[in-house]
This record gives C-alpha cells, sequence and structure tokens, in this order.
C-alpha cells in the first residue's frame, strides 16, 4: 500500500517508506501517509506527510492524536518548511538542526571554475583504473555478495554500526528496490551508492555511499560527480545531498569536495 504513494512522490526520501524500520499511519482514502517509529517515550514521524498533499494536514492531526492515546511525545524529524503552520497548529515547537543542500542539475557544468576539484577527481580516477556504471535494480540483486563486502569493508574501517530509520542500512531486499551506481578496478567494485529517485525526474539523492580498502583516494568524490552527470543526461531537476554540513566545514582544506556543492 505504501509502495505506490512512495513512487508519485516528489522528495526523494520518501523512499525510506521501503526500509521496513517504521510503521504507518494512512489517510482513510488511501493516498497519503505518514511513516513514524516508537522511541521511548517518543513517537517520532519521519519527515512530512506523503502522497496527496490535500491529506497532509489531517494526517498530522490523526498522528497527534496516536501520539496524545499512547501517552507519547509528538516529533516530527527532518521536515521543510511547507507544512510548518500545521505543525504550529498542533502546538509543536521547533529546532532547526540543519538545512538540505541540492545541485541543480540544469545548471551543474564542470567546466566551470569553482568545479576545478571535481575535475581533478575525475581525472585522478580514471588515471587509477576506475570505471563508473549504474547497475539496474533488476540487476542488483546479483551484485549484493560484492555490495555486501563492500559495505562490511566500510562498517569496519569506520567501526560503525548500521543506523536506520532517516537513513538506510543494507539490506539485500532493501538494496535490490534501486538503481545502484558502482566504482569497478580491475572488473571488482570497490565502492557503491543506491540510488533515489523521485516522481517526474524531479529529484536524484543517494542513501548508502561506501567504500571498500581497496578504492582509490578520492573515489567517493568522483563517484558522486559521475552520479550528478548521469542524473543531468537523464533530466533530473535537482540532486540533494541531504542535509548540509556543518557551518564552516564546507570551507575547510580537507573537506571533500562534494561538501561544497550545495553551497
Amino acid at each position: 500500500q505504501a509502495r505506490p504513494i512512495v513512487e508519485l512522490s516528489a522528495c526523494s526520501n520518501a523512499n525510506l517508506a521501503l526500509l521496513g524500520d517504521k510503521q504507518f499511519l494512512f489517510h482513510p482514502e488511501g493516498d497519503a501517509l505518514l511513516m513514524y517509529r516508537s522511541s521511548g517515550r517518543s513517537f517520532i514521524a519521519m519527515g512530512d506527510p506523503l502522497g496527496n498533499p490535500a491529506r497532509f494536514e489531517a494526517l498530522a492531526w490523526s498522528f497527534r492524536e496516536l501520539c496524545d492515546l499512547n501517552s507519547a511525545r509528538c516529533v516530527f524529524y527532518e521536515v521543510g518548511s511547507s507544512c510548518l503552520p500545521v505543525y504550529i497548529d498542533l502546538g509543536l515547537s521547533f529546532s532547526k538542526l540543519g538545512e538540505e543542500a541540492r545541485v541543480k542539475l540544469t545548471e551543474f557544468d564542470l567546466a566551470s571554475s569553482k568545479r576545478a576539484k571535481l575535475r581533478h577527481a575525475i581525472s585522478r580516477s580514471t588515471r587509477d583504473g576506475a570505471e563508473f556504471a549504474v547497475v539496474p535494480a533488476a540487476e542488483v540483486p546479483a551484485i549484493l555478495a560484492d555490495l555486501r563486502r563492500v559495505s562490511d569493508e566500510w562498517l569496519a574501517a569506520k567501526r560503525t554500526q548500521e543506523k536506520g530509520f532517516s537513513l538506510g542500512f543494507f539490506d539485500g531486499d532493501y538494496m535490490a528496490n534501486f538503481d545502484c551506481a558502482v566504482i569497478r578496478v580491475a572488473g571488482e567494485i570497490v565502492a557503491f551508492a543506491n540510488l533515489w529517485v523521485s516522481a517526474g525526474k524531479e529529484e536524484l539523492s543517494i542513501d548508502l555511499m561506501r567504500f571498500g580498502d581497496a578504492a582509490p583516494k578520492g573515489t567517493m568524490d568522483a563517484l558522486f560527480t559521475q552520479i550528478m552527470l548521469w542524473g543531468r543526461e537523464r533530466g533530473y531537476q535537482w540532486f540533494s545531498l541531504g542535509m548540509a554540513p556543518l557551518a564552516g566545514l564546507e570551507q575547510h582544506s580537507l573537506a571533500p569536495a562534494w561538501s561544497k556543492l550545495g553551497t
């Protein structure tokens, strides 16, 4: 019931509904939903409601009533500005955690003087023998073992664990929903990112972005850049970088090239 609503959404992060770690609150008409999860004494909605915008206010109120019924705090996480008046009416207060960074792909040009680091990333990647490709969702099951290897190496190197909720986690069934961008060196996958798309080619984004031990330096900058070029060639309007870095990080000399794209 959720998938048709996700596929019609103009926001690429609607694909979080396919992760399998949230509950859904559907509008009675079946054309809109709100995804949420309980945590301690709170019910936390992930983003704004999805689907028919005419149902958003009613869904928000239904969620507030559900929270009250369960003596739970009502929380909306990573929301946009369009629904803020509704949340004010619900009696909620706001905390700004960051801003979404987006690149207008119709204006994205590697020849620009501001894109010198991205051009260098592509050139270096090519010299290192890296090859970029986008594997269609239908073919992703055939490369899951390679993706799992890269993912496990990345998690070990970062000394971290999978997250969930507002970020995807590696799961074969989840990954098979999406096209997957990969970087290969000598025929071996060394980095990948699964691609989120929205309805009408309004927005392209990525969820998991991971590289393995054999990935040459600068591989992720090259992967990001290649994905944006791929999206531009296919008519996508925007590339979402997700939440923007903390103020000042994008100016640091050691910051990755992609952190400057949405500024």
